[in-house]
């Protein structure tokens, strides 16, 4: 179901059945809300159902010739300006997560910085570290030097928080309002230094970590300063983002220095601590606890590095780029490199036109790619939404869609909150 005039520059926004909407953002890029998700691995199948839509969308629009040349779909949180897809004049935005989380939180009468650094003051350096299993890799472009980078979004990423969605400001946390649930009772945590992924498990991984860690919050753990706090917060992830082999120490704020994984561990052994833990939770810690172990091995060596390879993006974005650098003396500028860079990202169907399309061929063929949902999984969430407020509007589009006819319809607008219809010759709206 589209409603009209209530996107970016008054354009469509569309209402799907399986309770995601999809629209244009400012800026002109294509962008995707997904549902309400009780289930971790619910929010990984519909990230990937959201996938396969535009996949087929693209399909059935270079099937019609409508633009009189192929289009592709690029999931990926940087765009090039130049037609030769080199890096200068990039933009990036974020992967938004956003938690549903209890309204004490956000007390309306305080000062929602102040109350959020307090917060931050344990969150921030988990956002921060766990990039080491969440981020996408890039080749980043800084003053005409090209380098590799675990994380698009940390290069760009410029404050703790902010009030404000300005385009300028890139922070870790948007503090917002929400809209979609009793006030007094929940608030909304927005994470945006975030990017999308193409495995599996890094979605997996970033969500169900940033949960254990808001529970751990929320039940009151208060480890020591000292232990997590990290000096200058947005110095310390710009270091740890070109640290692709994870070699260095980050700087803690009393003078200390501890790895990256270092700091994962001690959330983690933290959330070992919690009761109850759901099914899901307990699969979480686990894959947790194997990642870093395997974060932890000496990179420089390429077998520990390839170990990594099916596992989490970055690794094996960079691994493929090395090989490919390495086996055709390429620089790391060449316009190969970087289209394999952004090929990575393709949902362009095609091994010739895709490098995701050419690794999915071989995994066909011999599975290397951790898997955390099924296809079967994958296949429900493109129609049907997960068992959560979405399904009440998933209902409703699926009424609308078999009973109203289109030409039958004045106008037609949609929200989170609710819809309306208007019919010709009906002076009122009927809304929901």
């Amino acid at each position: 179901v589209s409603t009209e005039g209530e996107g970016s520059q008054g354009m469509p926004i569309y209402w799907m059945r399986n309770g995601m909407k999809v629209y244009r953002d400012t800026s002109d890029h294509p962008e995707i809300a997904g549902a309400s998700c009780l289930q971790v691995k619910d929010v990984v199948a519909c990230d990937k159902a959201a996938e396969e839509i535009m996949r087929r969308l693209c399909r059935i629009i270079n099937e019609s010739g409508y633009y009189g040349e192929d289009i592709t779909i690029i999931k990926n949180n940087v765009a090039y300006k130049d037609a030769d897809l080199a890096v200068r004049g990039q933009a990036v935005w974020g992967l938004h997560e956003n938690l549903m989380v209890p309204a004490a939180n956000f007390d309306e009468t305080a000062n929602k910085e102040e109350q959020a650094l307090d917060d931050g003051l344990i969150l921030i350096p988990h956002l921060v570290t766990r990039i080491i299993y969440s981020g996408a890799g890039h080749i980043d472009c800084c003053a005409g030097a090209y380098s590799p980078v675990i994380s698009p979004r940390a290069a760009v990423t410029n404050a703790y928080y902010s009030v404000s969605a300005a385009q300028s400001i890139k922070p870790f946390i948007l503090l917002r309002d929400e809209p979609h649930a009793n006030k007094s009772k929940y608030g909304r945590l927005q994470i945006t230094s975030g990017e999308s992924n193409m495995l599996e498990l890094p979605t997996f991984l970033k969500v169900m970590t940033t949960h254990l860690v808001r529970r751990l919050m929320e039940e009151g753990w208060r480890p020591p300063e000292e232990e997590i706090s990290l000096d200058a917060d947005l110095l310390q992830f710009g270091l740890l983002n070109h640290d692709v082999r994870l070699k260095k120490k980050l700087k803690m704020a009393d003078g200390s220095y501890k790895s990256a994984v270092e700091l994962q561990r001690f959330y983690l052994n933290a959330a070992k601590q919690l009761a109850p833990l759901c099914q899901e939770e307990r699969e979480g810690i686990e894959l947790w606890e194997w990642v870093l172990g395997l974060l932890s091995q000496d990179l420089e060596n390429e077998d520990n590095f390839f170990s990594l390879f099916g596992i989490l993006d970055w690794p094996t974005k960079l691994y493929l780029i090395f090989k490919e650098m390495g086996r055709k003396s390429l620089p790391l500028d060449h316009r190969n490199i970087l289209n394999m860079n952004i090929g990575y990202h393709s949902l362009d169907e095609s091994p010739q036109k895709s490098l995701w399309a050419k690794l999915l061929t071989r995994d066909k063929e011999e599975p290397f790619m951790y898997r955390v949902v099924t296809d079967a999984d994958i296949e429900k969430r493109i129609s049907e939404p997960p068992a959560s407020r979405d399904v009440l509007r998933s209902d409703f589009i699926k009424f609308v869609f078999h009973n109203v006819k289109s030409h039958d319809l004045k106008s037609r607008k949609m929200n989170w909150s609710e819809a309306r219809l208007q019919f010709h010759g009906e002076k009122n709206q009927r809304y929901v």
